[in-house]
């Protein structure tokens, strides 16, 4: 909302929209220092003149819509150069015209761009982008038509830069981030837009998104011949999505990298994971799905000390067994088995989990033979021929064995 009152406007330093508005509504007298997008600053279905149904004089009105949005952005990108905080919260894909516009880089006192919740026909980013050298979060997850954008090498200025969120980078990308030592967060990162060579710059980074293809160019088969791939002791956060798969030897040169790494995601085809050696023991959450094991993973996931929460999801393992051994998982507070739909039988040795406070399982078709002995008093077996849901979910280890005990009466 934006006051009505000339005497209260000077104050004004932040405006959250809400509802469509049109940009040239808001004065370029206000000292804005912040601008929230909850809506989308452009709607077609409100432009009267794009309702003729003749061809051409659809065509017509379009571009003369295209025109008058491109005047309304050079407006919001001219008027309002102290602008610190510009963004476009992701609520759909907000259609904002043909391209984005290059006065953008006009913004020169800008700390935070969230291009998230807008689209563009043009998937290419203004090299203008480059001038905003006091940018410290940058999200350009911007829908395009082909579903990728293309980034000039213009990131690598941004040396306060840090957080940096892209979408799916064109093959015509290649960026350097040597310079962006200050990074902290880095999503969406692979080795056909970038080099792997500059992780080893980011000494402060805490998150880490890989995303398409990670490989190393004349990598060595002895693990301890090649230099470490992550340089930063602060890296807390690992997440890889890759359905091309990733090779095993670099994945795990990878993880020995990551000492103090606390949450790792693989959504990527191993089909078996590194040794447990490679994982860092401070390593607290896991998260697996599509990696296609065909070796039981928990005599490596038991390994890891200080694991509280585990979720495994579709085709994360495609065996037959899993066995979770004794006292071996002694914080596993939360367990997710969901689409494991060759599991057929789940053992869970006496003290395996004793700090368990969440299990769900879900989409395991075949799984008839589920063993878990809770306590000396408490052991709980099904039979094949026992019908299992295809979903529950219990919050406690007693209401475990109270369902099995209903379903066996």
């Amino acid at each position: 909302m934006i006051p009505h009152c000339p005497s209260n406007t000077r104050a004004v330093r932040r405006i959250a929209v809400h509802r469509h508005i049109h940009v040239q509504r808001i004065k370029s007298s206000i000292p804005l220092r912040s601008i929230l997008f909850f809506w989308h600053p452009f709607d077609l279905n409100l432009e009267p003149c794009l309702s003729d149904e003749d061809d051409f004089c659809f065509l017509v009105s379009f571009v003369c819509v295209m025109l008058k949005w491109k005047r309304s952005w050079k407006y919001m990108f001219g008027k309002f150069k102290k602008l610190r905080v510009l963004s476009f919260e992701e609520g759909g894909e907000g259609y904002s015209g043909f391209k984005l516009s290059s006065a953008i880089g006009n913004l020169i006192q800008l700390r935070c761009l969230n291009l998230c919740g807008i689209a563009f026909n043009s998937p290419n980013i203004p090299s203008s982008l480059g001038n905003l050298r006091c940018l410290q979060t940058l999200d350009l997850r911007i829908h395009a038509d082909d579903g990728a954008v293309n980034v000039p090498n213009i990131i690598w200025k941004l040396e306060q830069l840090r957080h940096y969120l892209p979408l799916t980078m064109t093959d015509k990308t290649k960026l350097k981030l040597h310079k962006l030592t200050n990074i902290l967060t880095l999503i969406n990162f692979n080795t056909r837009n970038c080099f792997v060579a500059d992780l080893s710059k980011f000494t402060k980074l805490i998150k880490l998104g890989i995303l398409g293809p990670f490989s190393i160019d004349d990598f060595k088969e002895e693990l301890d011949k090649n230099l470490p791939i992550i340089a930063s002791d602060c890296l807390r956060s690992l997440s890889i999505w890759n359905d091309e798969g990733i090779d095993p030897k670099v994945l795990a040169h990878l993880l020995s990298s990551c000492v103090n790494l606390c949450e790792l995601i693989l959504r990527v085809k191993i089909e078996k994971l590194p040794d447990f050696h490679h994982f860092s023991s401070s390593t607290a959450y896991v998260h697996l799905i599509g990696c296609m094991l065909v070796e039981d993973p928990m005599p490596t996931l038991e390994k890891l000390p200080n694991l509280r929460v585990m979720e495994l999801y579709v085709y994360a393992f495609i065996g037959k067994e899993m066995v979770c051994s004794a006292l071996r998982l002694p914080k596993l507070e939360s367990l997710n088995l969901s689409g494991l739909r060759n599991l057929e039988e789940w053992k869970v040795e006496e003290g395996a989990v004793p700090a368990l406070r969440h299990l769900k399982i879900s989409g395991c078709e075949e799984l008839r033979n589920l063993k878990i002995k809770w306590c000396k008093e408490e052991k709980i077996s099904t039979k094949s021929n026992t019908f299992l849901p295809s979903y529950f979910m219990l919050s406690t280890m007693c209401e475990i064995y109270h369902f099995f005990l209903i379903k066996n009466l």
